[in-house]
């Protein structure tokens, strides 16, 4: 099992089962793409890369979040973007669907490894097909551009300014109960990234508060926190 950091994105091999805290558990052979996609800005929710080891196959019904369904002939290869994540391509043999369990369809790509043969049902020959299918999604991942939020029309009208921001952050505080106090916000020049610098005598968890962030303003959040 691999494990990657929530925030910076680093991947560290983890044999003891056990997830630490602001890390996520993902399959090594998977665990590159998905190092690739979330450093784009394709932020990732689920993903499994296929596991050749299982005698009798099992697949999560990626159309849900809960529910395991049993499969004897195939294996599936996976991944399910957060809310809002759009691709501009798929990767070789994937198809795409549209998971609408949350509030805003996510998007899953997925891909089917059939049984075909009694030689095929064997360890290297799954191990086989599922590292050829890992190899180019890492390569598929590598080749796309950075993600770009779509704006809706109501967005592009309004630009926000550092006061309307920060009421919206102050807002978010007050919401998830957070010790803060913001300083400033600043949009680079090309608008595709909002800096906002906040004082705290504490550490603090502040995912959800950068995914309300990034959800409402639609560009990449970077939180900074000033020791003065």
């Amino acid at each position: 099992m691999a494990v990657m950091h929530r925030d910076t994105f680093k991947i560290y091999h983890n044999d003891q089962n056990i997830v630490p805290e602001d890390f996520i558990d993902i399959d090594e052979w998977i665990a590159p793409t998905i190092q690739v996609l979330n450093q784009k800005g394709y932020t990732t929710r689920f993903c499994c890369s296929g596991h050749p080891l299982n005698d009798n196959w099992l697949f999560i019904d990626t159309s849900k979040e809960k529910g395991y369904y049993e499969s004897g002939n195939f294996v599936r290869s996976y991944i399910m973007f957060e809310e809002g994540i759009t691709l501009p391509s798929l990767p070789h043999d994937f198809t795409s669907t549209q998971n609408t369990s949350a509030p805003r369809p996510r998007l899953v790509i997925e891909k089917d490894h059939p049984v075909t043969s009694a030689a095929e049902n064997q360890f290297f020959e799954k191990a086989r097909r599922i590292l050829e299918t890992m190899k180019d999604l890492y390569e598929w991942a590598l080749e796309l551009p950075d993600f770009v939020p779509e704006k809706t029309e109501q967005d592009s009208a309004k630009p926000e300014t550092a006061v309307e921001v920060i009421a919206f952050c102050n807002e978010k505080i007050t919401e998830y109960g957070l010790n803060m106090k913001l300083i400033d916000a600043v949009y680079t020049g090309d608008r595709m990234k909002l800096c906002i610098t906040y004082t705290s005598e504490e550490s603090l968890d502040l995912r959800e508060l950068v995914k309300a962030l990034a959800m409402k303003f639609h560009c990449k959040i970077e939180l900074h926190q000033s020791k003065e």
